[in-house]
């Protein structure tokens, strides 16, 4: 397939992520396919007509000086015009201010957009912000021939707000790889298991601690192994001191905060199990991005998950079932890594880079032979399990 992508500042992208670091993945991994991938970029980035085989096309996006990404998808839109693309693909809601010009000429391809994210309707941006985001992605979403989101929290959204059908495509992700080092706070790799706390009374983080302590004072542990909690911060409320109160006097249980985002996914990585206990609808990307570390989650019921990704799942704020999922599975660590090895080879074959992009060329064949109604019926979820 000929495809066009609008909407990036540059390529390779200069930030390592966002959406331009998206656009750049997907490039490159639809060239890896065998298609063939047109970028149009501003004056920044790859000063070559091609780059790792994704063509490069350079347009001036400066006004007085400033970068306008308005204007150089305005540009990148009438140049696309001319050109017998099969798919033309708009990345964020400004590129996608000129989709109804694209969508003017009956002869052209199909158009694609993908909406990233939605941080105009942050309460930090002033009413006008919102208010032009807001149009914005309304033009998006109605005239585009097929809409794309990275989460299922952004579909029910646009579903609701517009009524007609949105397509889910999450990022995908690949295995990450830690050179071996000194773990800190005396942790031995695959000897601990790691949460990171969520300072809610609603979460199951308490549940979990005290499961992990009546396993310890029960006898149920491998000797010296622990449970390190992450704080996501140093804010104190009554729900984090009622945690310090649980753990006081608890060698086996190690509090930390203030980590880096490596060193969280470095602790992540060397730990035998991750337990999540915060909200039981987490984004399906940041929980992709977690299992790409290669350590078995354990998930409070329901998740946005299935369960052939072999994760381990409990009954929310149930500690006798949370109880049994630990005592089994920590004294069996031969049976955690042969169901991580199943996890990563699920995620492999569903949402690495590759079976991403395989997915996006499926969407495209799709928008290609199909009518996508301008109107459709409000779809409701029914990934969550």
């Amino acid at each position: 397939m000929k495809i066009a992508f609008i909407g990036g500042k540059s390529l390779p992208a200069r930030e390592d992520a966002g959406a331009e670091k998206d656009m750049e993945r997907l490039a490159l991994a639809l060239v890896a396919l065998g298609h063939e991938v047109s970028a149009y970029t501003g004056r920044d980035g790859a000063t070559h007509a091609e780059w790792c085989g994704v063509k490069i096309v350079r347009l001036p996006m400066h006004i007085s000086g400033k970068p306008s990404v308005f204007t150089a998808s305005f540009l990148a839109t009438i140049h696309s015009l001319f050109v017998p693309y099969d798919i033309i693909h708009y990345h964020s809601v400004i590129p996608s201010a000129w989709i109804g010009l694209a969508r003017f000429f009956s002869r052209l391809p199909k158009v694609v957009a993908t909406l990233h994210g939605d941080s105009y309707r942050g309460s930090e941006r002033g009413m006008l912000a919102r208010l032009i985001g807001y149009l914005l992605e309304k033009n998006m979403v109605e005239k585009a021939d097929r809409v794309i989101v990275p989460t299922l929290r952004l579909r029910e959204r646009l579903e609701k707000n517009f009524h007609r059908e949105v397509s889910v495509l999450p990022d995908g992700v690949e295995s990450k790889r830690f050179r071996s080092g000194v773990l800190p706070y005396e942790l031995r790799s695959k000897r601990y298991i790691v949460t990171e706390a969520v300072l809610q009374k609603e979460s199951d983080t308490h549940y979990l601690i005290r499961a992990f302590l009546e396993l310890e004072d029960t006898g149920k542990l491998p000797n010296a192994f622990k449970l390190v909690v992450i704080l996501p911060s140093l804010t104190r409320n009554s729900y984090l001191k009622y945690l310090e109160a649980l753990v006081a006097n608890r060698e086996s249980v190690v509090v930390v905060a203030k980590l880096s985002p490596k060193e969280k996914e470095f602790l992540t990585a060397e730990a035998l199990l991750s337990v999540k206990t915060g909200s039981r609808h987490e984004e399906l990307n940041t929980l992709l991005d977690e299992l790409s570390l290669g350590t078995l989650l354990v998930l409070p019921r329901p998740t946005v998950l299935p369960e052939e990704s072999h994760i381990l799942t409990y009954p929310a704020q149930n500690i006798v079932a949370l109880k049994k999922v630990l005592a089994l599975y920590i004294n069996r660590p031969e049976k955690v890594a042969a169901r991580a090895l199943m996890l990563q080879a699920w995620l492999e074959d569903e949402h690495s880079l590759r079976a991403t992009a395989e997915h996006l060329v499926s969407l495209y064949r799709e928008t290609e032979h199909a009518k996508v109604p301008k109107k459709n019926f409000v779809f409701h979820s029914d990934h969550v399990a």
